[in-house]
């Protein structure tokens, strides 16, 4: 029969429960800093004043698409009920080269809408209506040496008294080779280790149909499969303003906006290894705040500095499921950003340096340095800048492209440290297009 037929029971219970990570790295951290990286390519190159629409961004890792082709393979494979072993082996040998690799996928969406402009007092203010869809994955396939106490131990989404309960059970269960008791569906109400309450909570909870006690496999010292996978879905629409002091030194923006936000935090999805085998329901967990963006710069001579606090949350508007919220939290991110322009003919060179926080990461992290050499004709109709730029994990090459009423801006991302708390730091490649009117 296909493999996910026959190895449903092992792998919902290996990879859908998986188990705690030992290393430090946080894959929610890991996405927020990704993201405020990317976010920091796309503060420096403005809207403007302008109509947008559209502006797309999409970036993938190296290895993502490769690593869906072998998920596709796996899902092909054919084995009997009782080669578990032999799959675990197929699938580890599939997924070897994609093991302790971060994987990443963004994607984002925006539009904007200028408003009249006005003065007020000393300053120029021009109001814009912009709305913005964000989205980002980061996967990290793995594995891990797990027995099936392990399993039952981790199982956190039921309470710690039911955990007792099942492992109490299994201990008095006989693990020896080929024993009456191996194949047992735990959740089985006349196996005695639950009762039909207990099984359906936690059938829900993990959105299992069964538990099955497999100790020929899960014997802690077998490599097993596991995937890591983060998703987080941001939704802004609101008023943004614009604002320069007519002597242009002082310059800034004050954006107030609701911020609709959602995630999805998984260990090891078998949907990801097996099609079909089993369904992840998204999490309850939207959150919808009222928030502010505000930056405030200066300009001396060439020079040019400003600091901002972008997503600084006001008051909560609502929540789909009380007592529930994204895991990316609602830390707002502060930034700080200098540059200055040098002008040659029709050569302008921009040397910038900056640094950003949020939440666990720090300045340190998100530091980054670098220099945009742009090439302009016809009054600014057409251009091209070419952009070098360093963080603490890449080096970013890049190419933005001009043409009157479109940019269009491809960059790579080229892993400078070989890897992150035990995951190796992936290239990246990144693509805009924005039609501006």
């Amino acid at each position: 029969m296909r493999l996910f037929k026959s190895l449903r029971p092992l792998l919902l219970t290996a990879l859908t429960l998986g188990s705690s990570m030992t290393m430090s790295y946080d894959i929610v951290e890991r996405a927020t800093l990704i993201d405020d990286r990317f976010k920091t390519m796309e503060m420096m190159r403005p809207f403007g004043h302008d109509f947008v629409l559209p502006d797309l961004n999409a970036t993938i890792s190296t290895n993502i698409l490769d690593l869906q082709d072998a998920v596709e393979e796996i899902d092909n494979l054919d084995f009997n009920d009782n080669e578990t072993d032999q799959a675990i082996d197929s699938i580890n040998n599939t997924l070897n080269e994609f093991y302790n690799k971060e994987q990443v996928l963004r994607a984002n969406f925006g539009l904007q809408i200028p408003v009249f402009s006005f003065t007020a007092g000393d300053f120029n203010i021009k109001p814009r209506i912009k709305t913005n869809f964000n989205l980002i994955a980061v996967l990290t396939p793995r594995t891990e040496k797990l027995s099936f106490i392990d399993v039952v131990n981790n199982l956190d989404q039921i309470p710690p008294e039911l955990r007792s309960e099942l492992a109490d059970c299994i201990s008095g269960l006989d693990s020896s080779p080929n024993s009456p008791d191996d194949g047992k569906d735990l959740l089985d109400p006349a196996n005695g280790c639950v009762t039909q309450a207990q099984a359906d909570q936690i059938k829900e909870a993990y959105d299992i149909t069964e538990l099955i006690f497999d100790t020929q496999v899960l014997t802690g010292t077998n490599d097993i499969p596991v995937i890591d996978t983060y998703v987080k879905a941001d939704l802004r629409a609101g008023l943004w303003f614009d604002y320069e002091k007519d002597t242009k030194d002082w310059f800034g923006t004050f954006g107030l906006y609701a911020l609709g936000r959602a995630d999805l935090k998984v260990k090891a999805d078998a949907a990801l290894l097996l099609a079909g085998a089993g369904d992840t329901e998204v999490s309850n967990n939207m959150l919808l705040n009222a928030v502010i963006d505000y930056r405030l710069g200066y300009r001396y001579e060439n020079y040019s500095f400003q600091g901002s606090v972008e997503e600084l949350k006001l008051t909560e508007l609502s929540r789909e499921e009380e007592g529930r919220e994204p895991a990316y939290g609602t830390d707002a991110l502060l930034r700080f950003h200098a540059d200055a322009l040098y002008e040659l003919s029709f050569l302008k060179i921009k040397p910038f340096l900056g640094t950003h926080k949020r939440g666990d990461y720090g300045f340190g992290d998100g530091f980054y340095a670098g220099a945009d050499t742009s090439f302009h004709f016809w009054e600014d109709r057409i251009g091209m800048t070419i952009r070098t730029m360093v963080d603490q994990e890449h080096f970013t090459l890049g190419l933005n492209t001009k043409l009157w009423v479109m940019f269009i801006d491809l960059n790579g991302k080229f892993a400078v440290k070989d890897e992150i708390d035990g995951f190796k730091v992936n290239n990246y490649y990144y693509a805009n297009i924005r039609f501006f009117f």
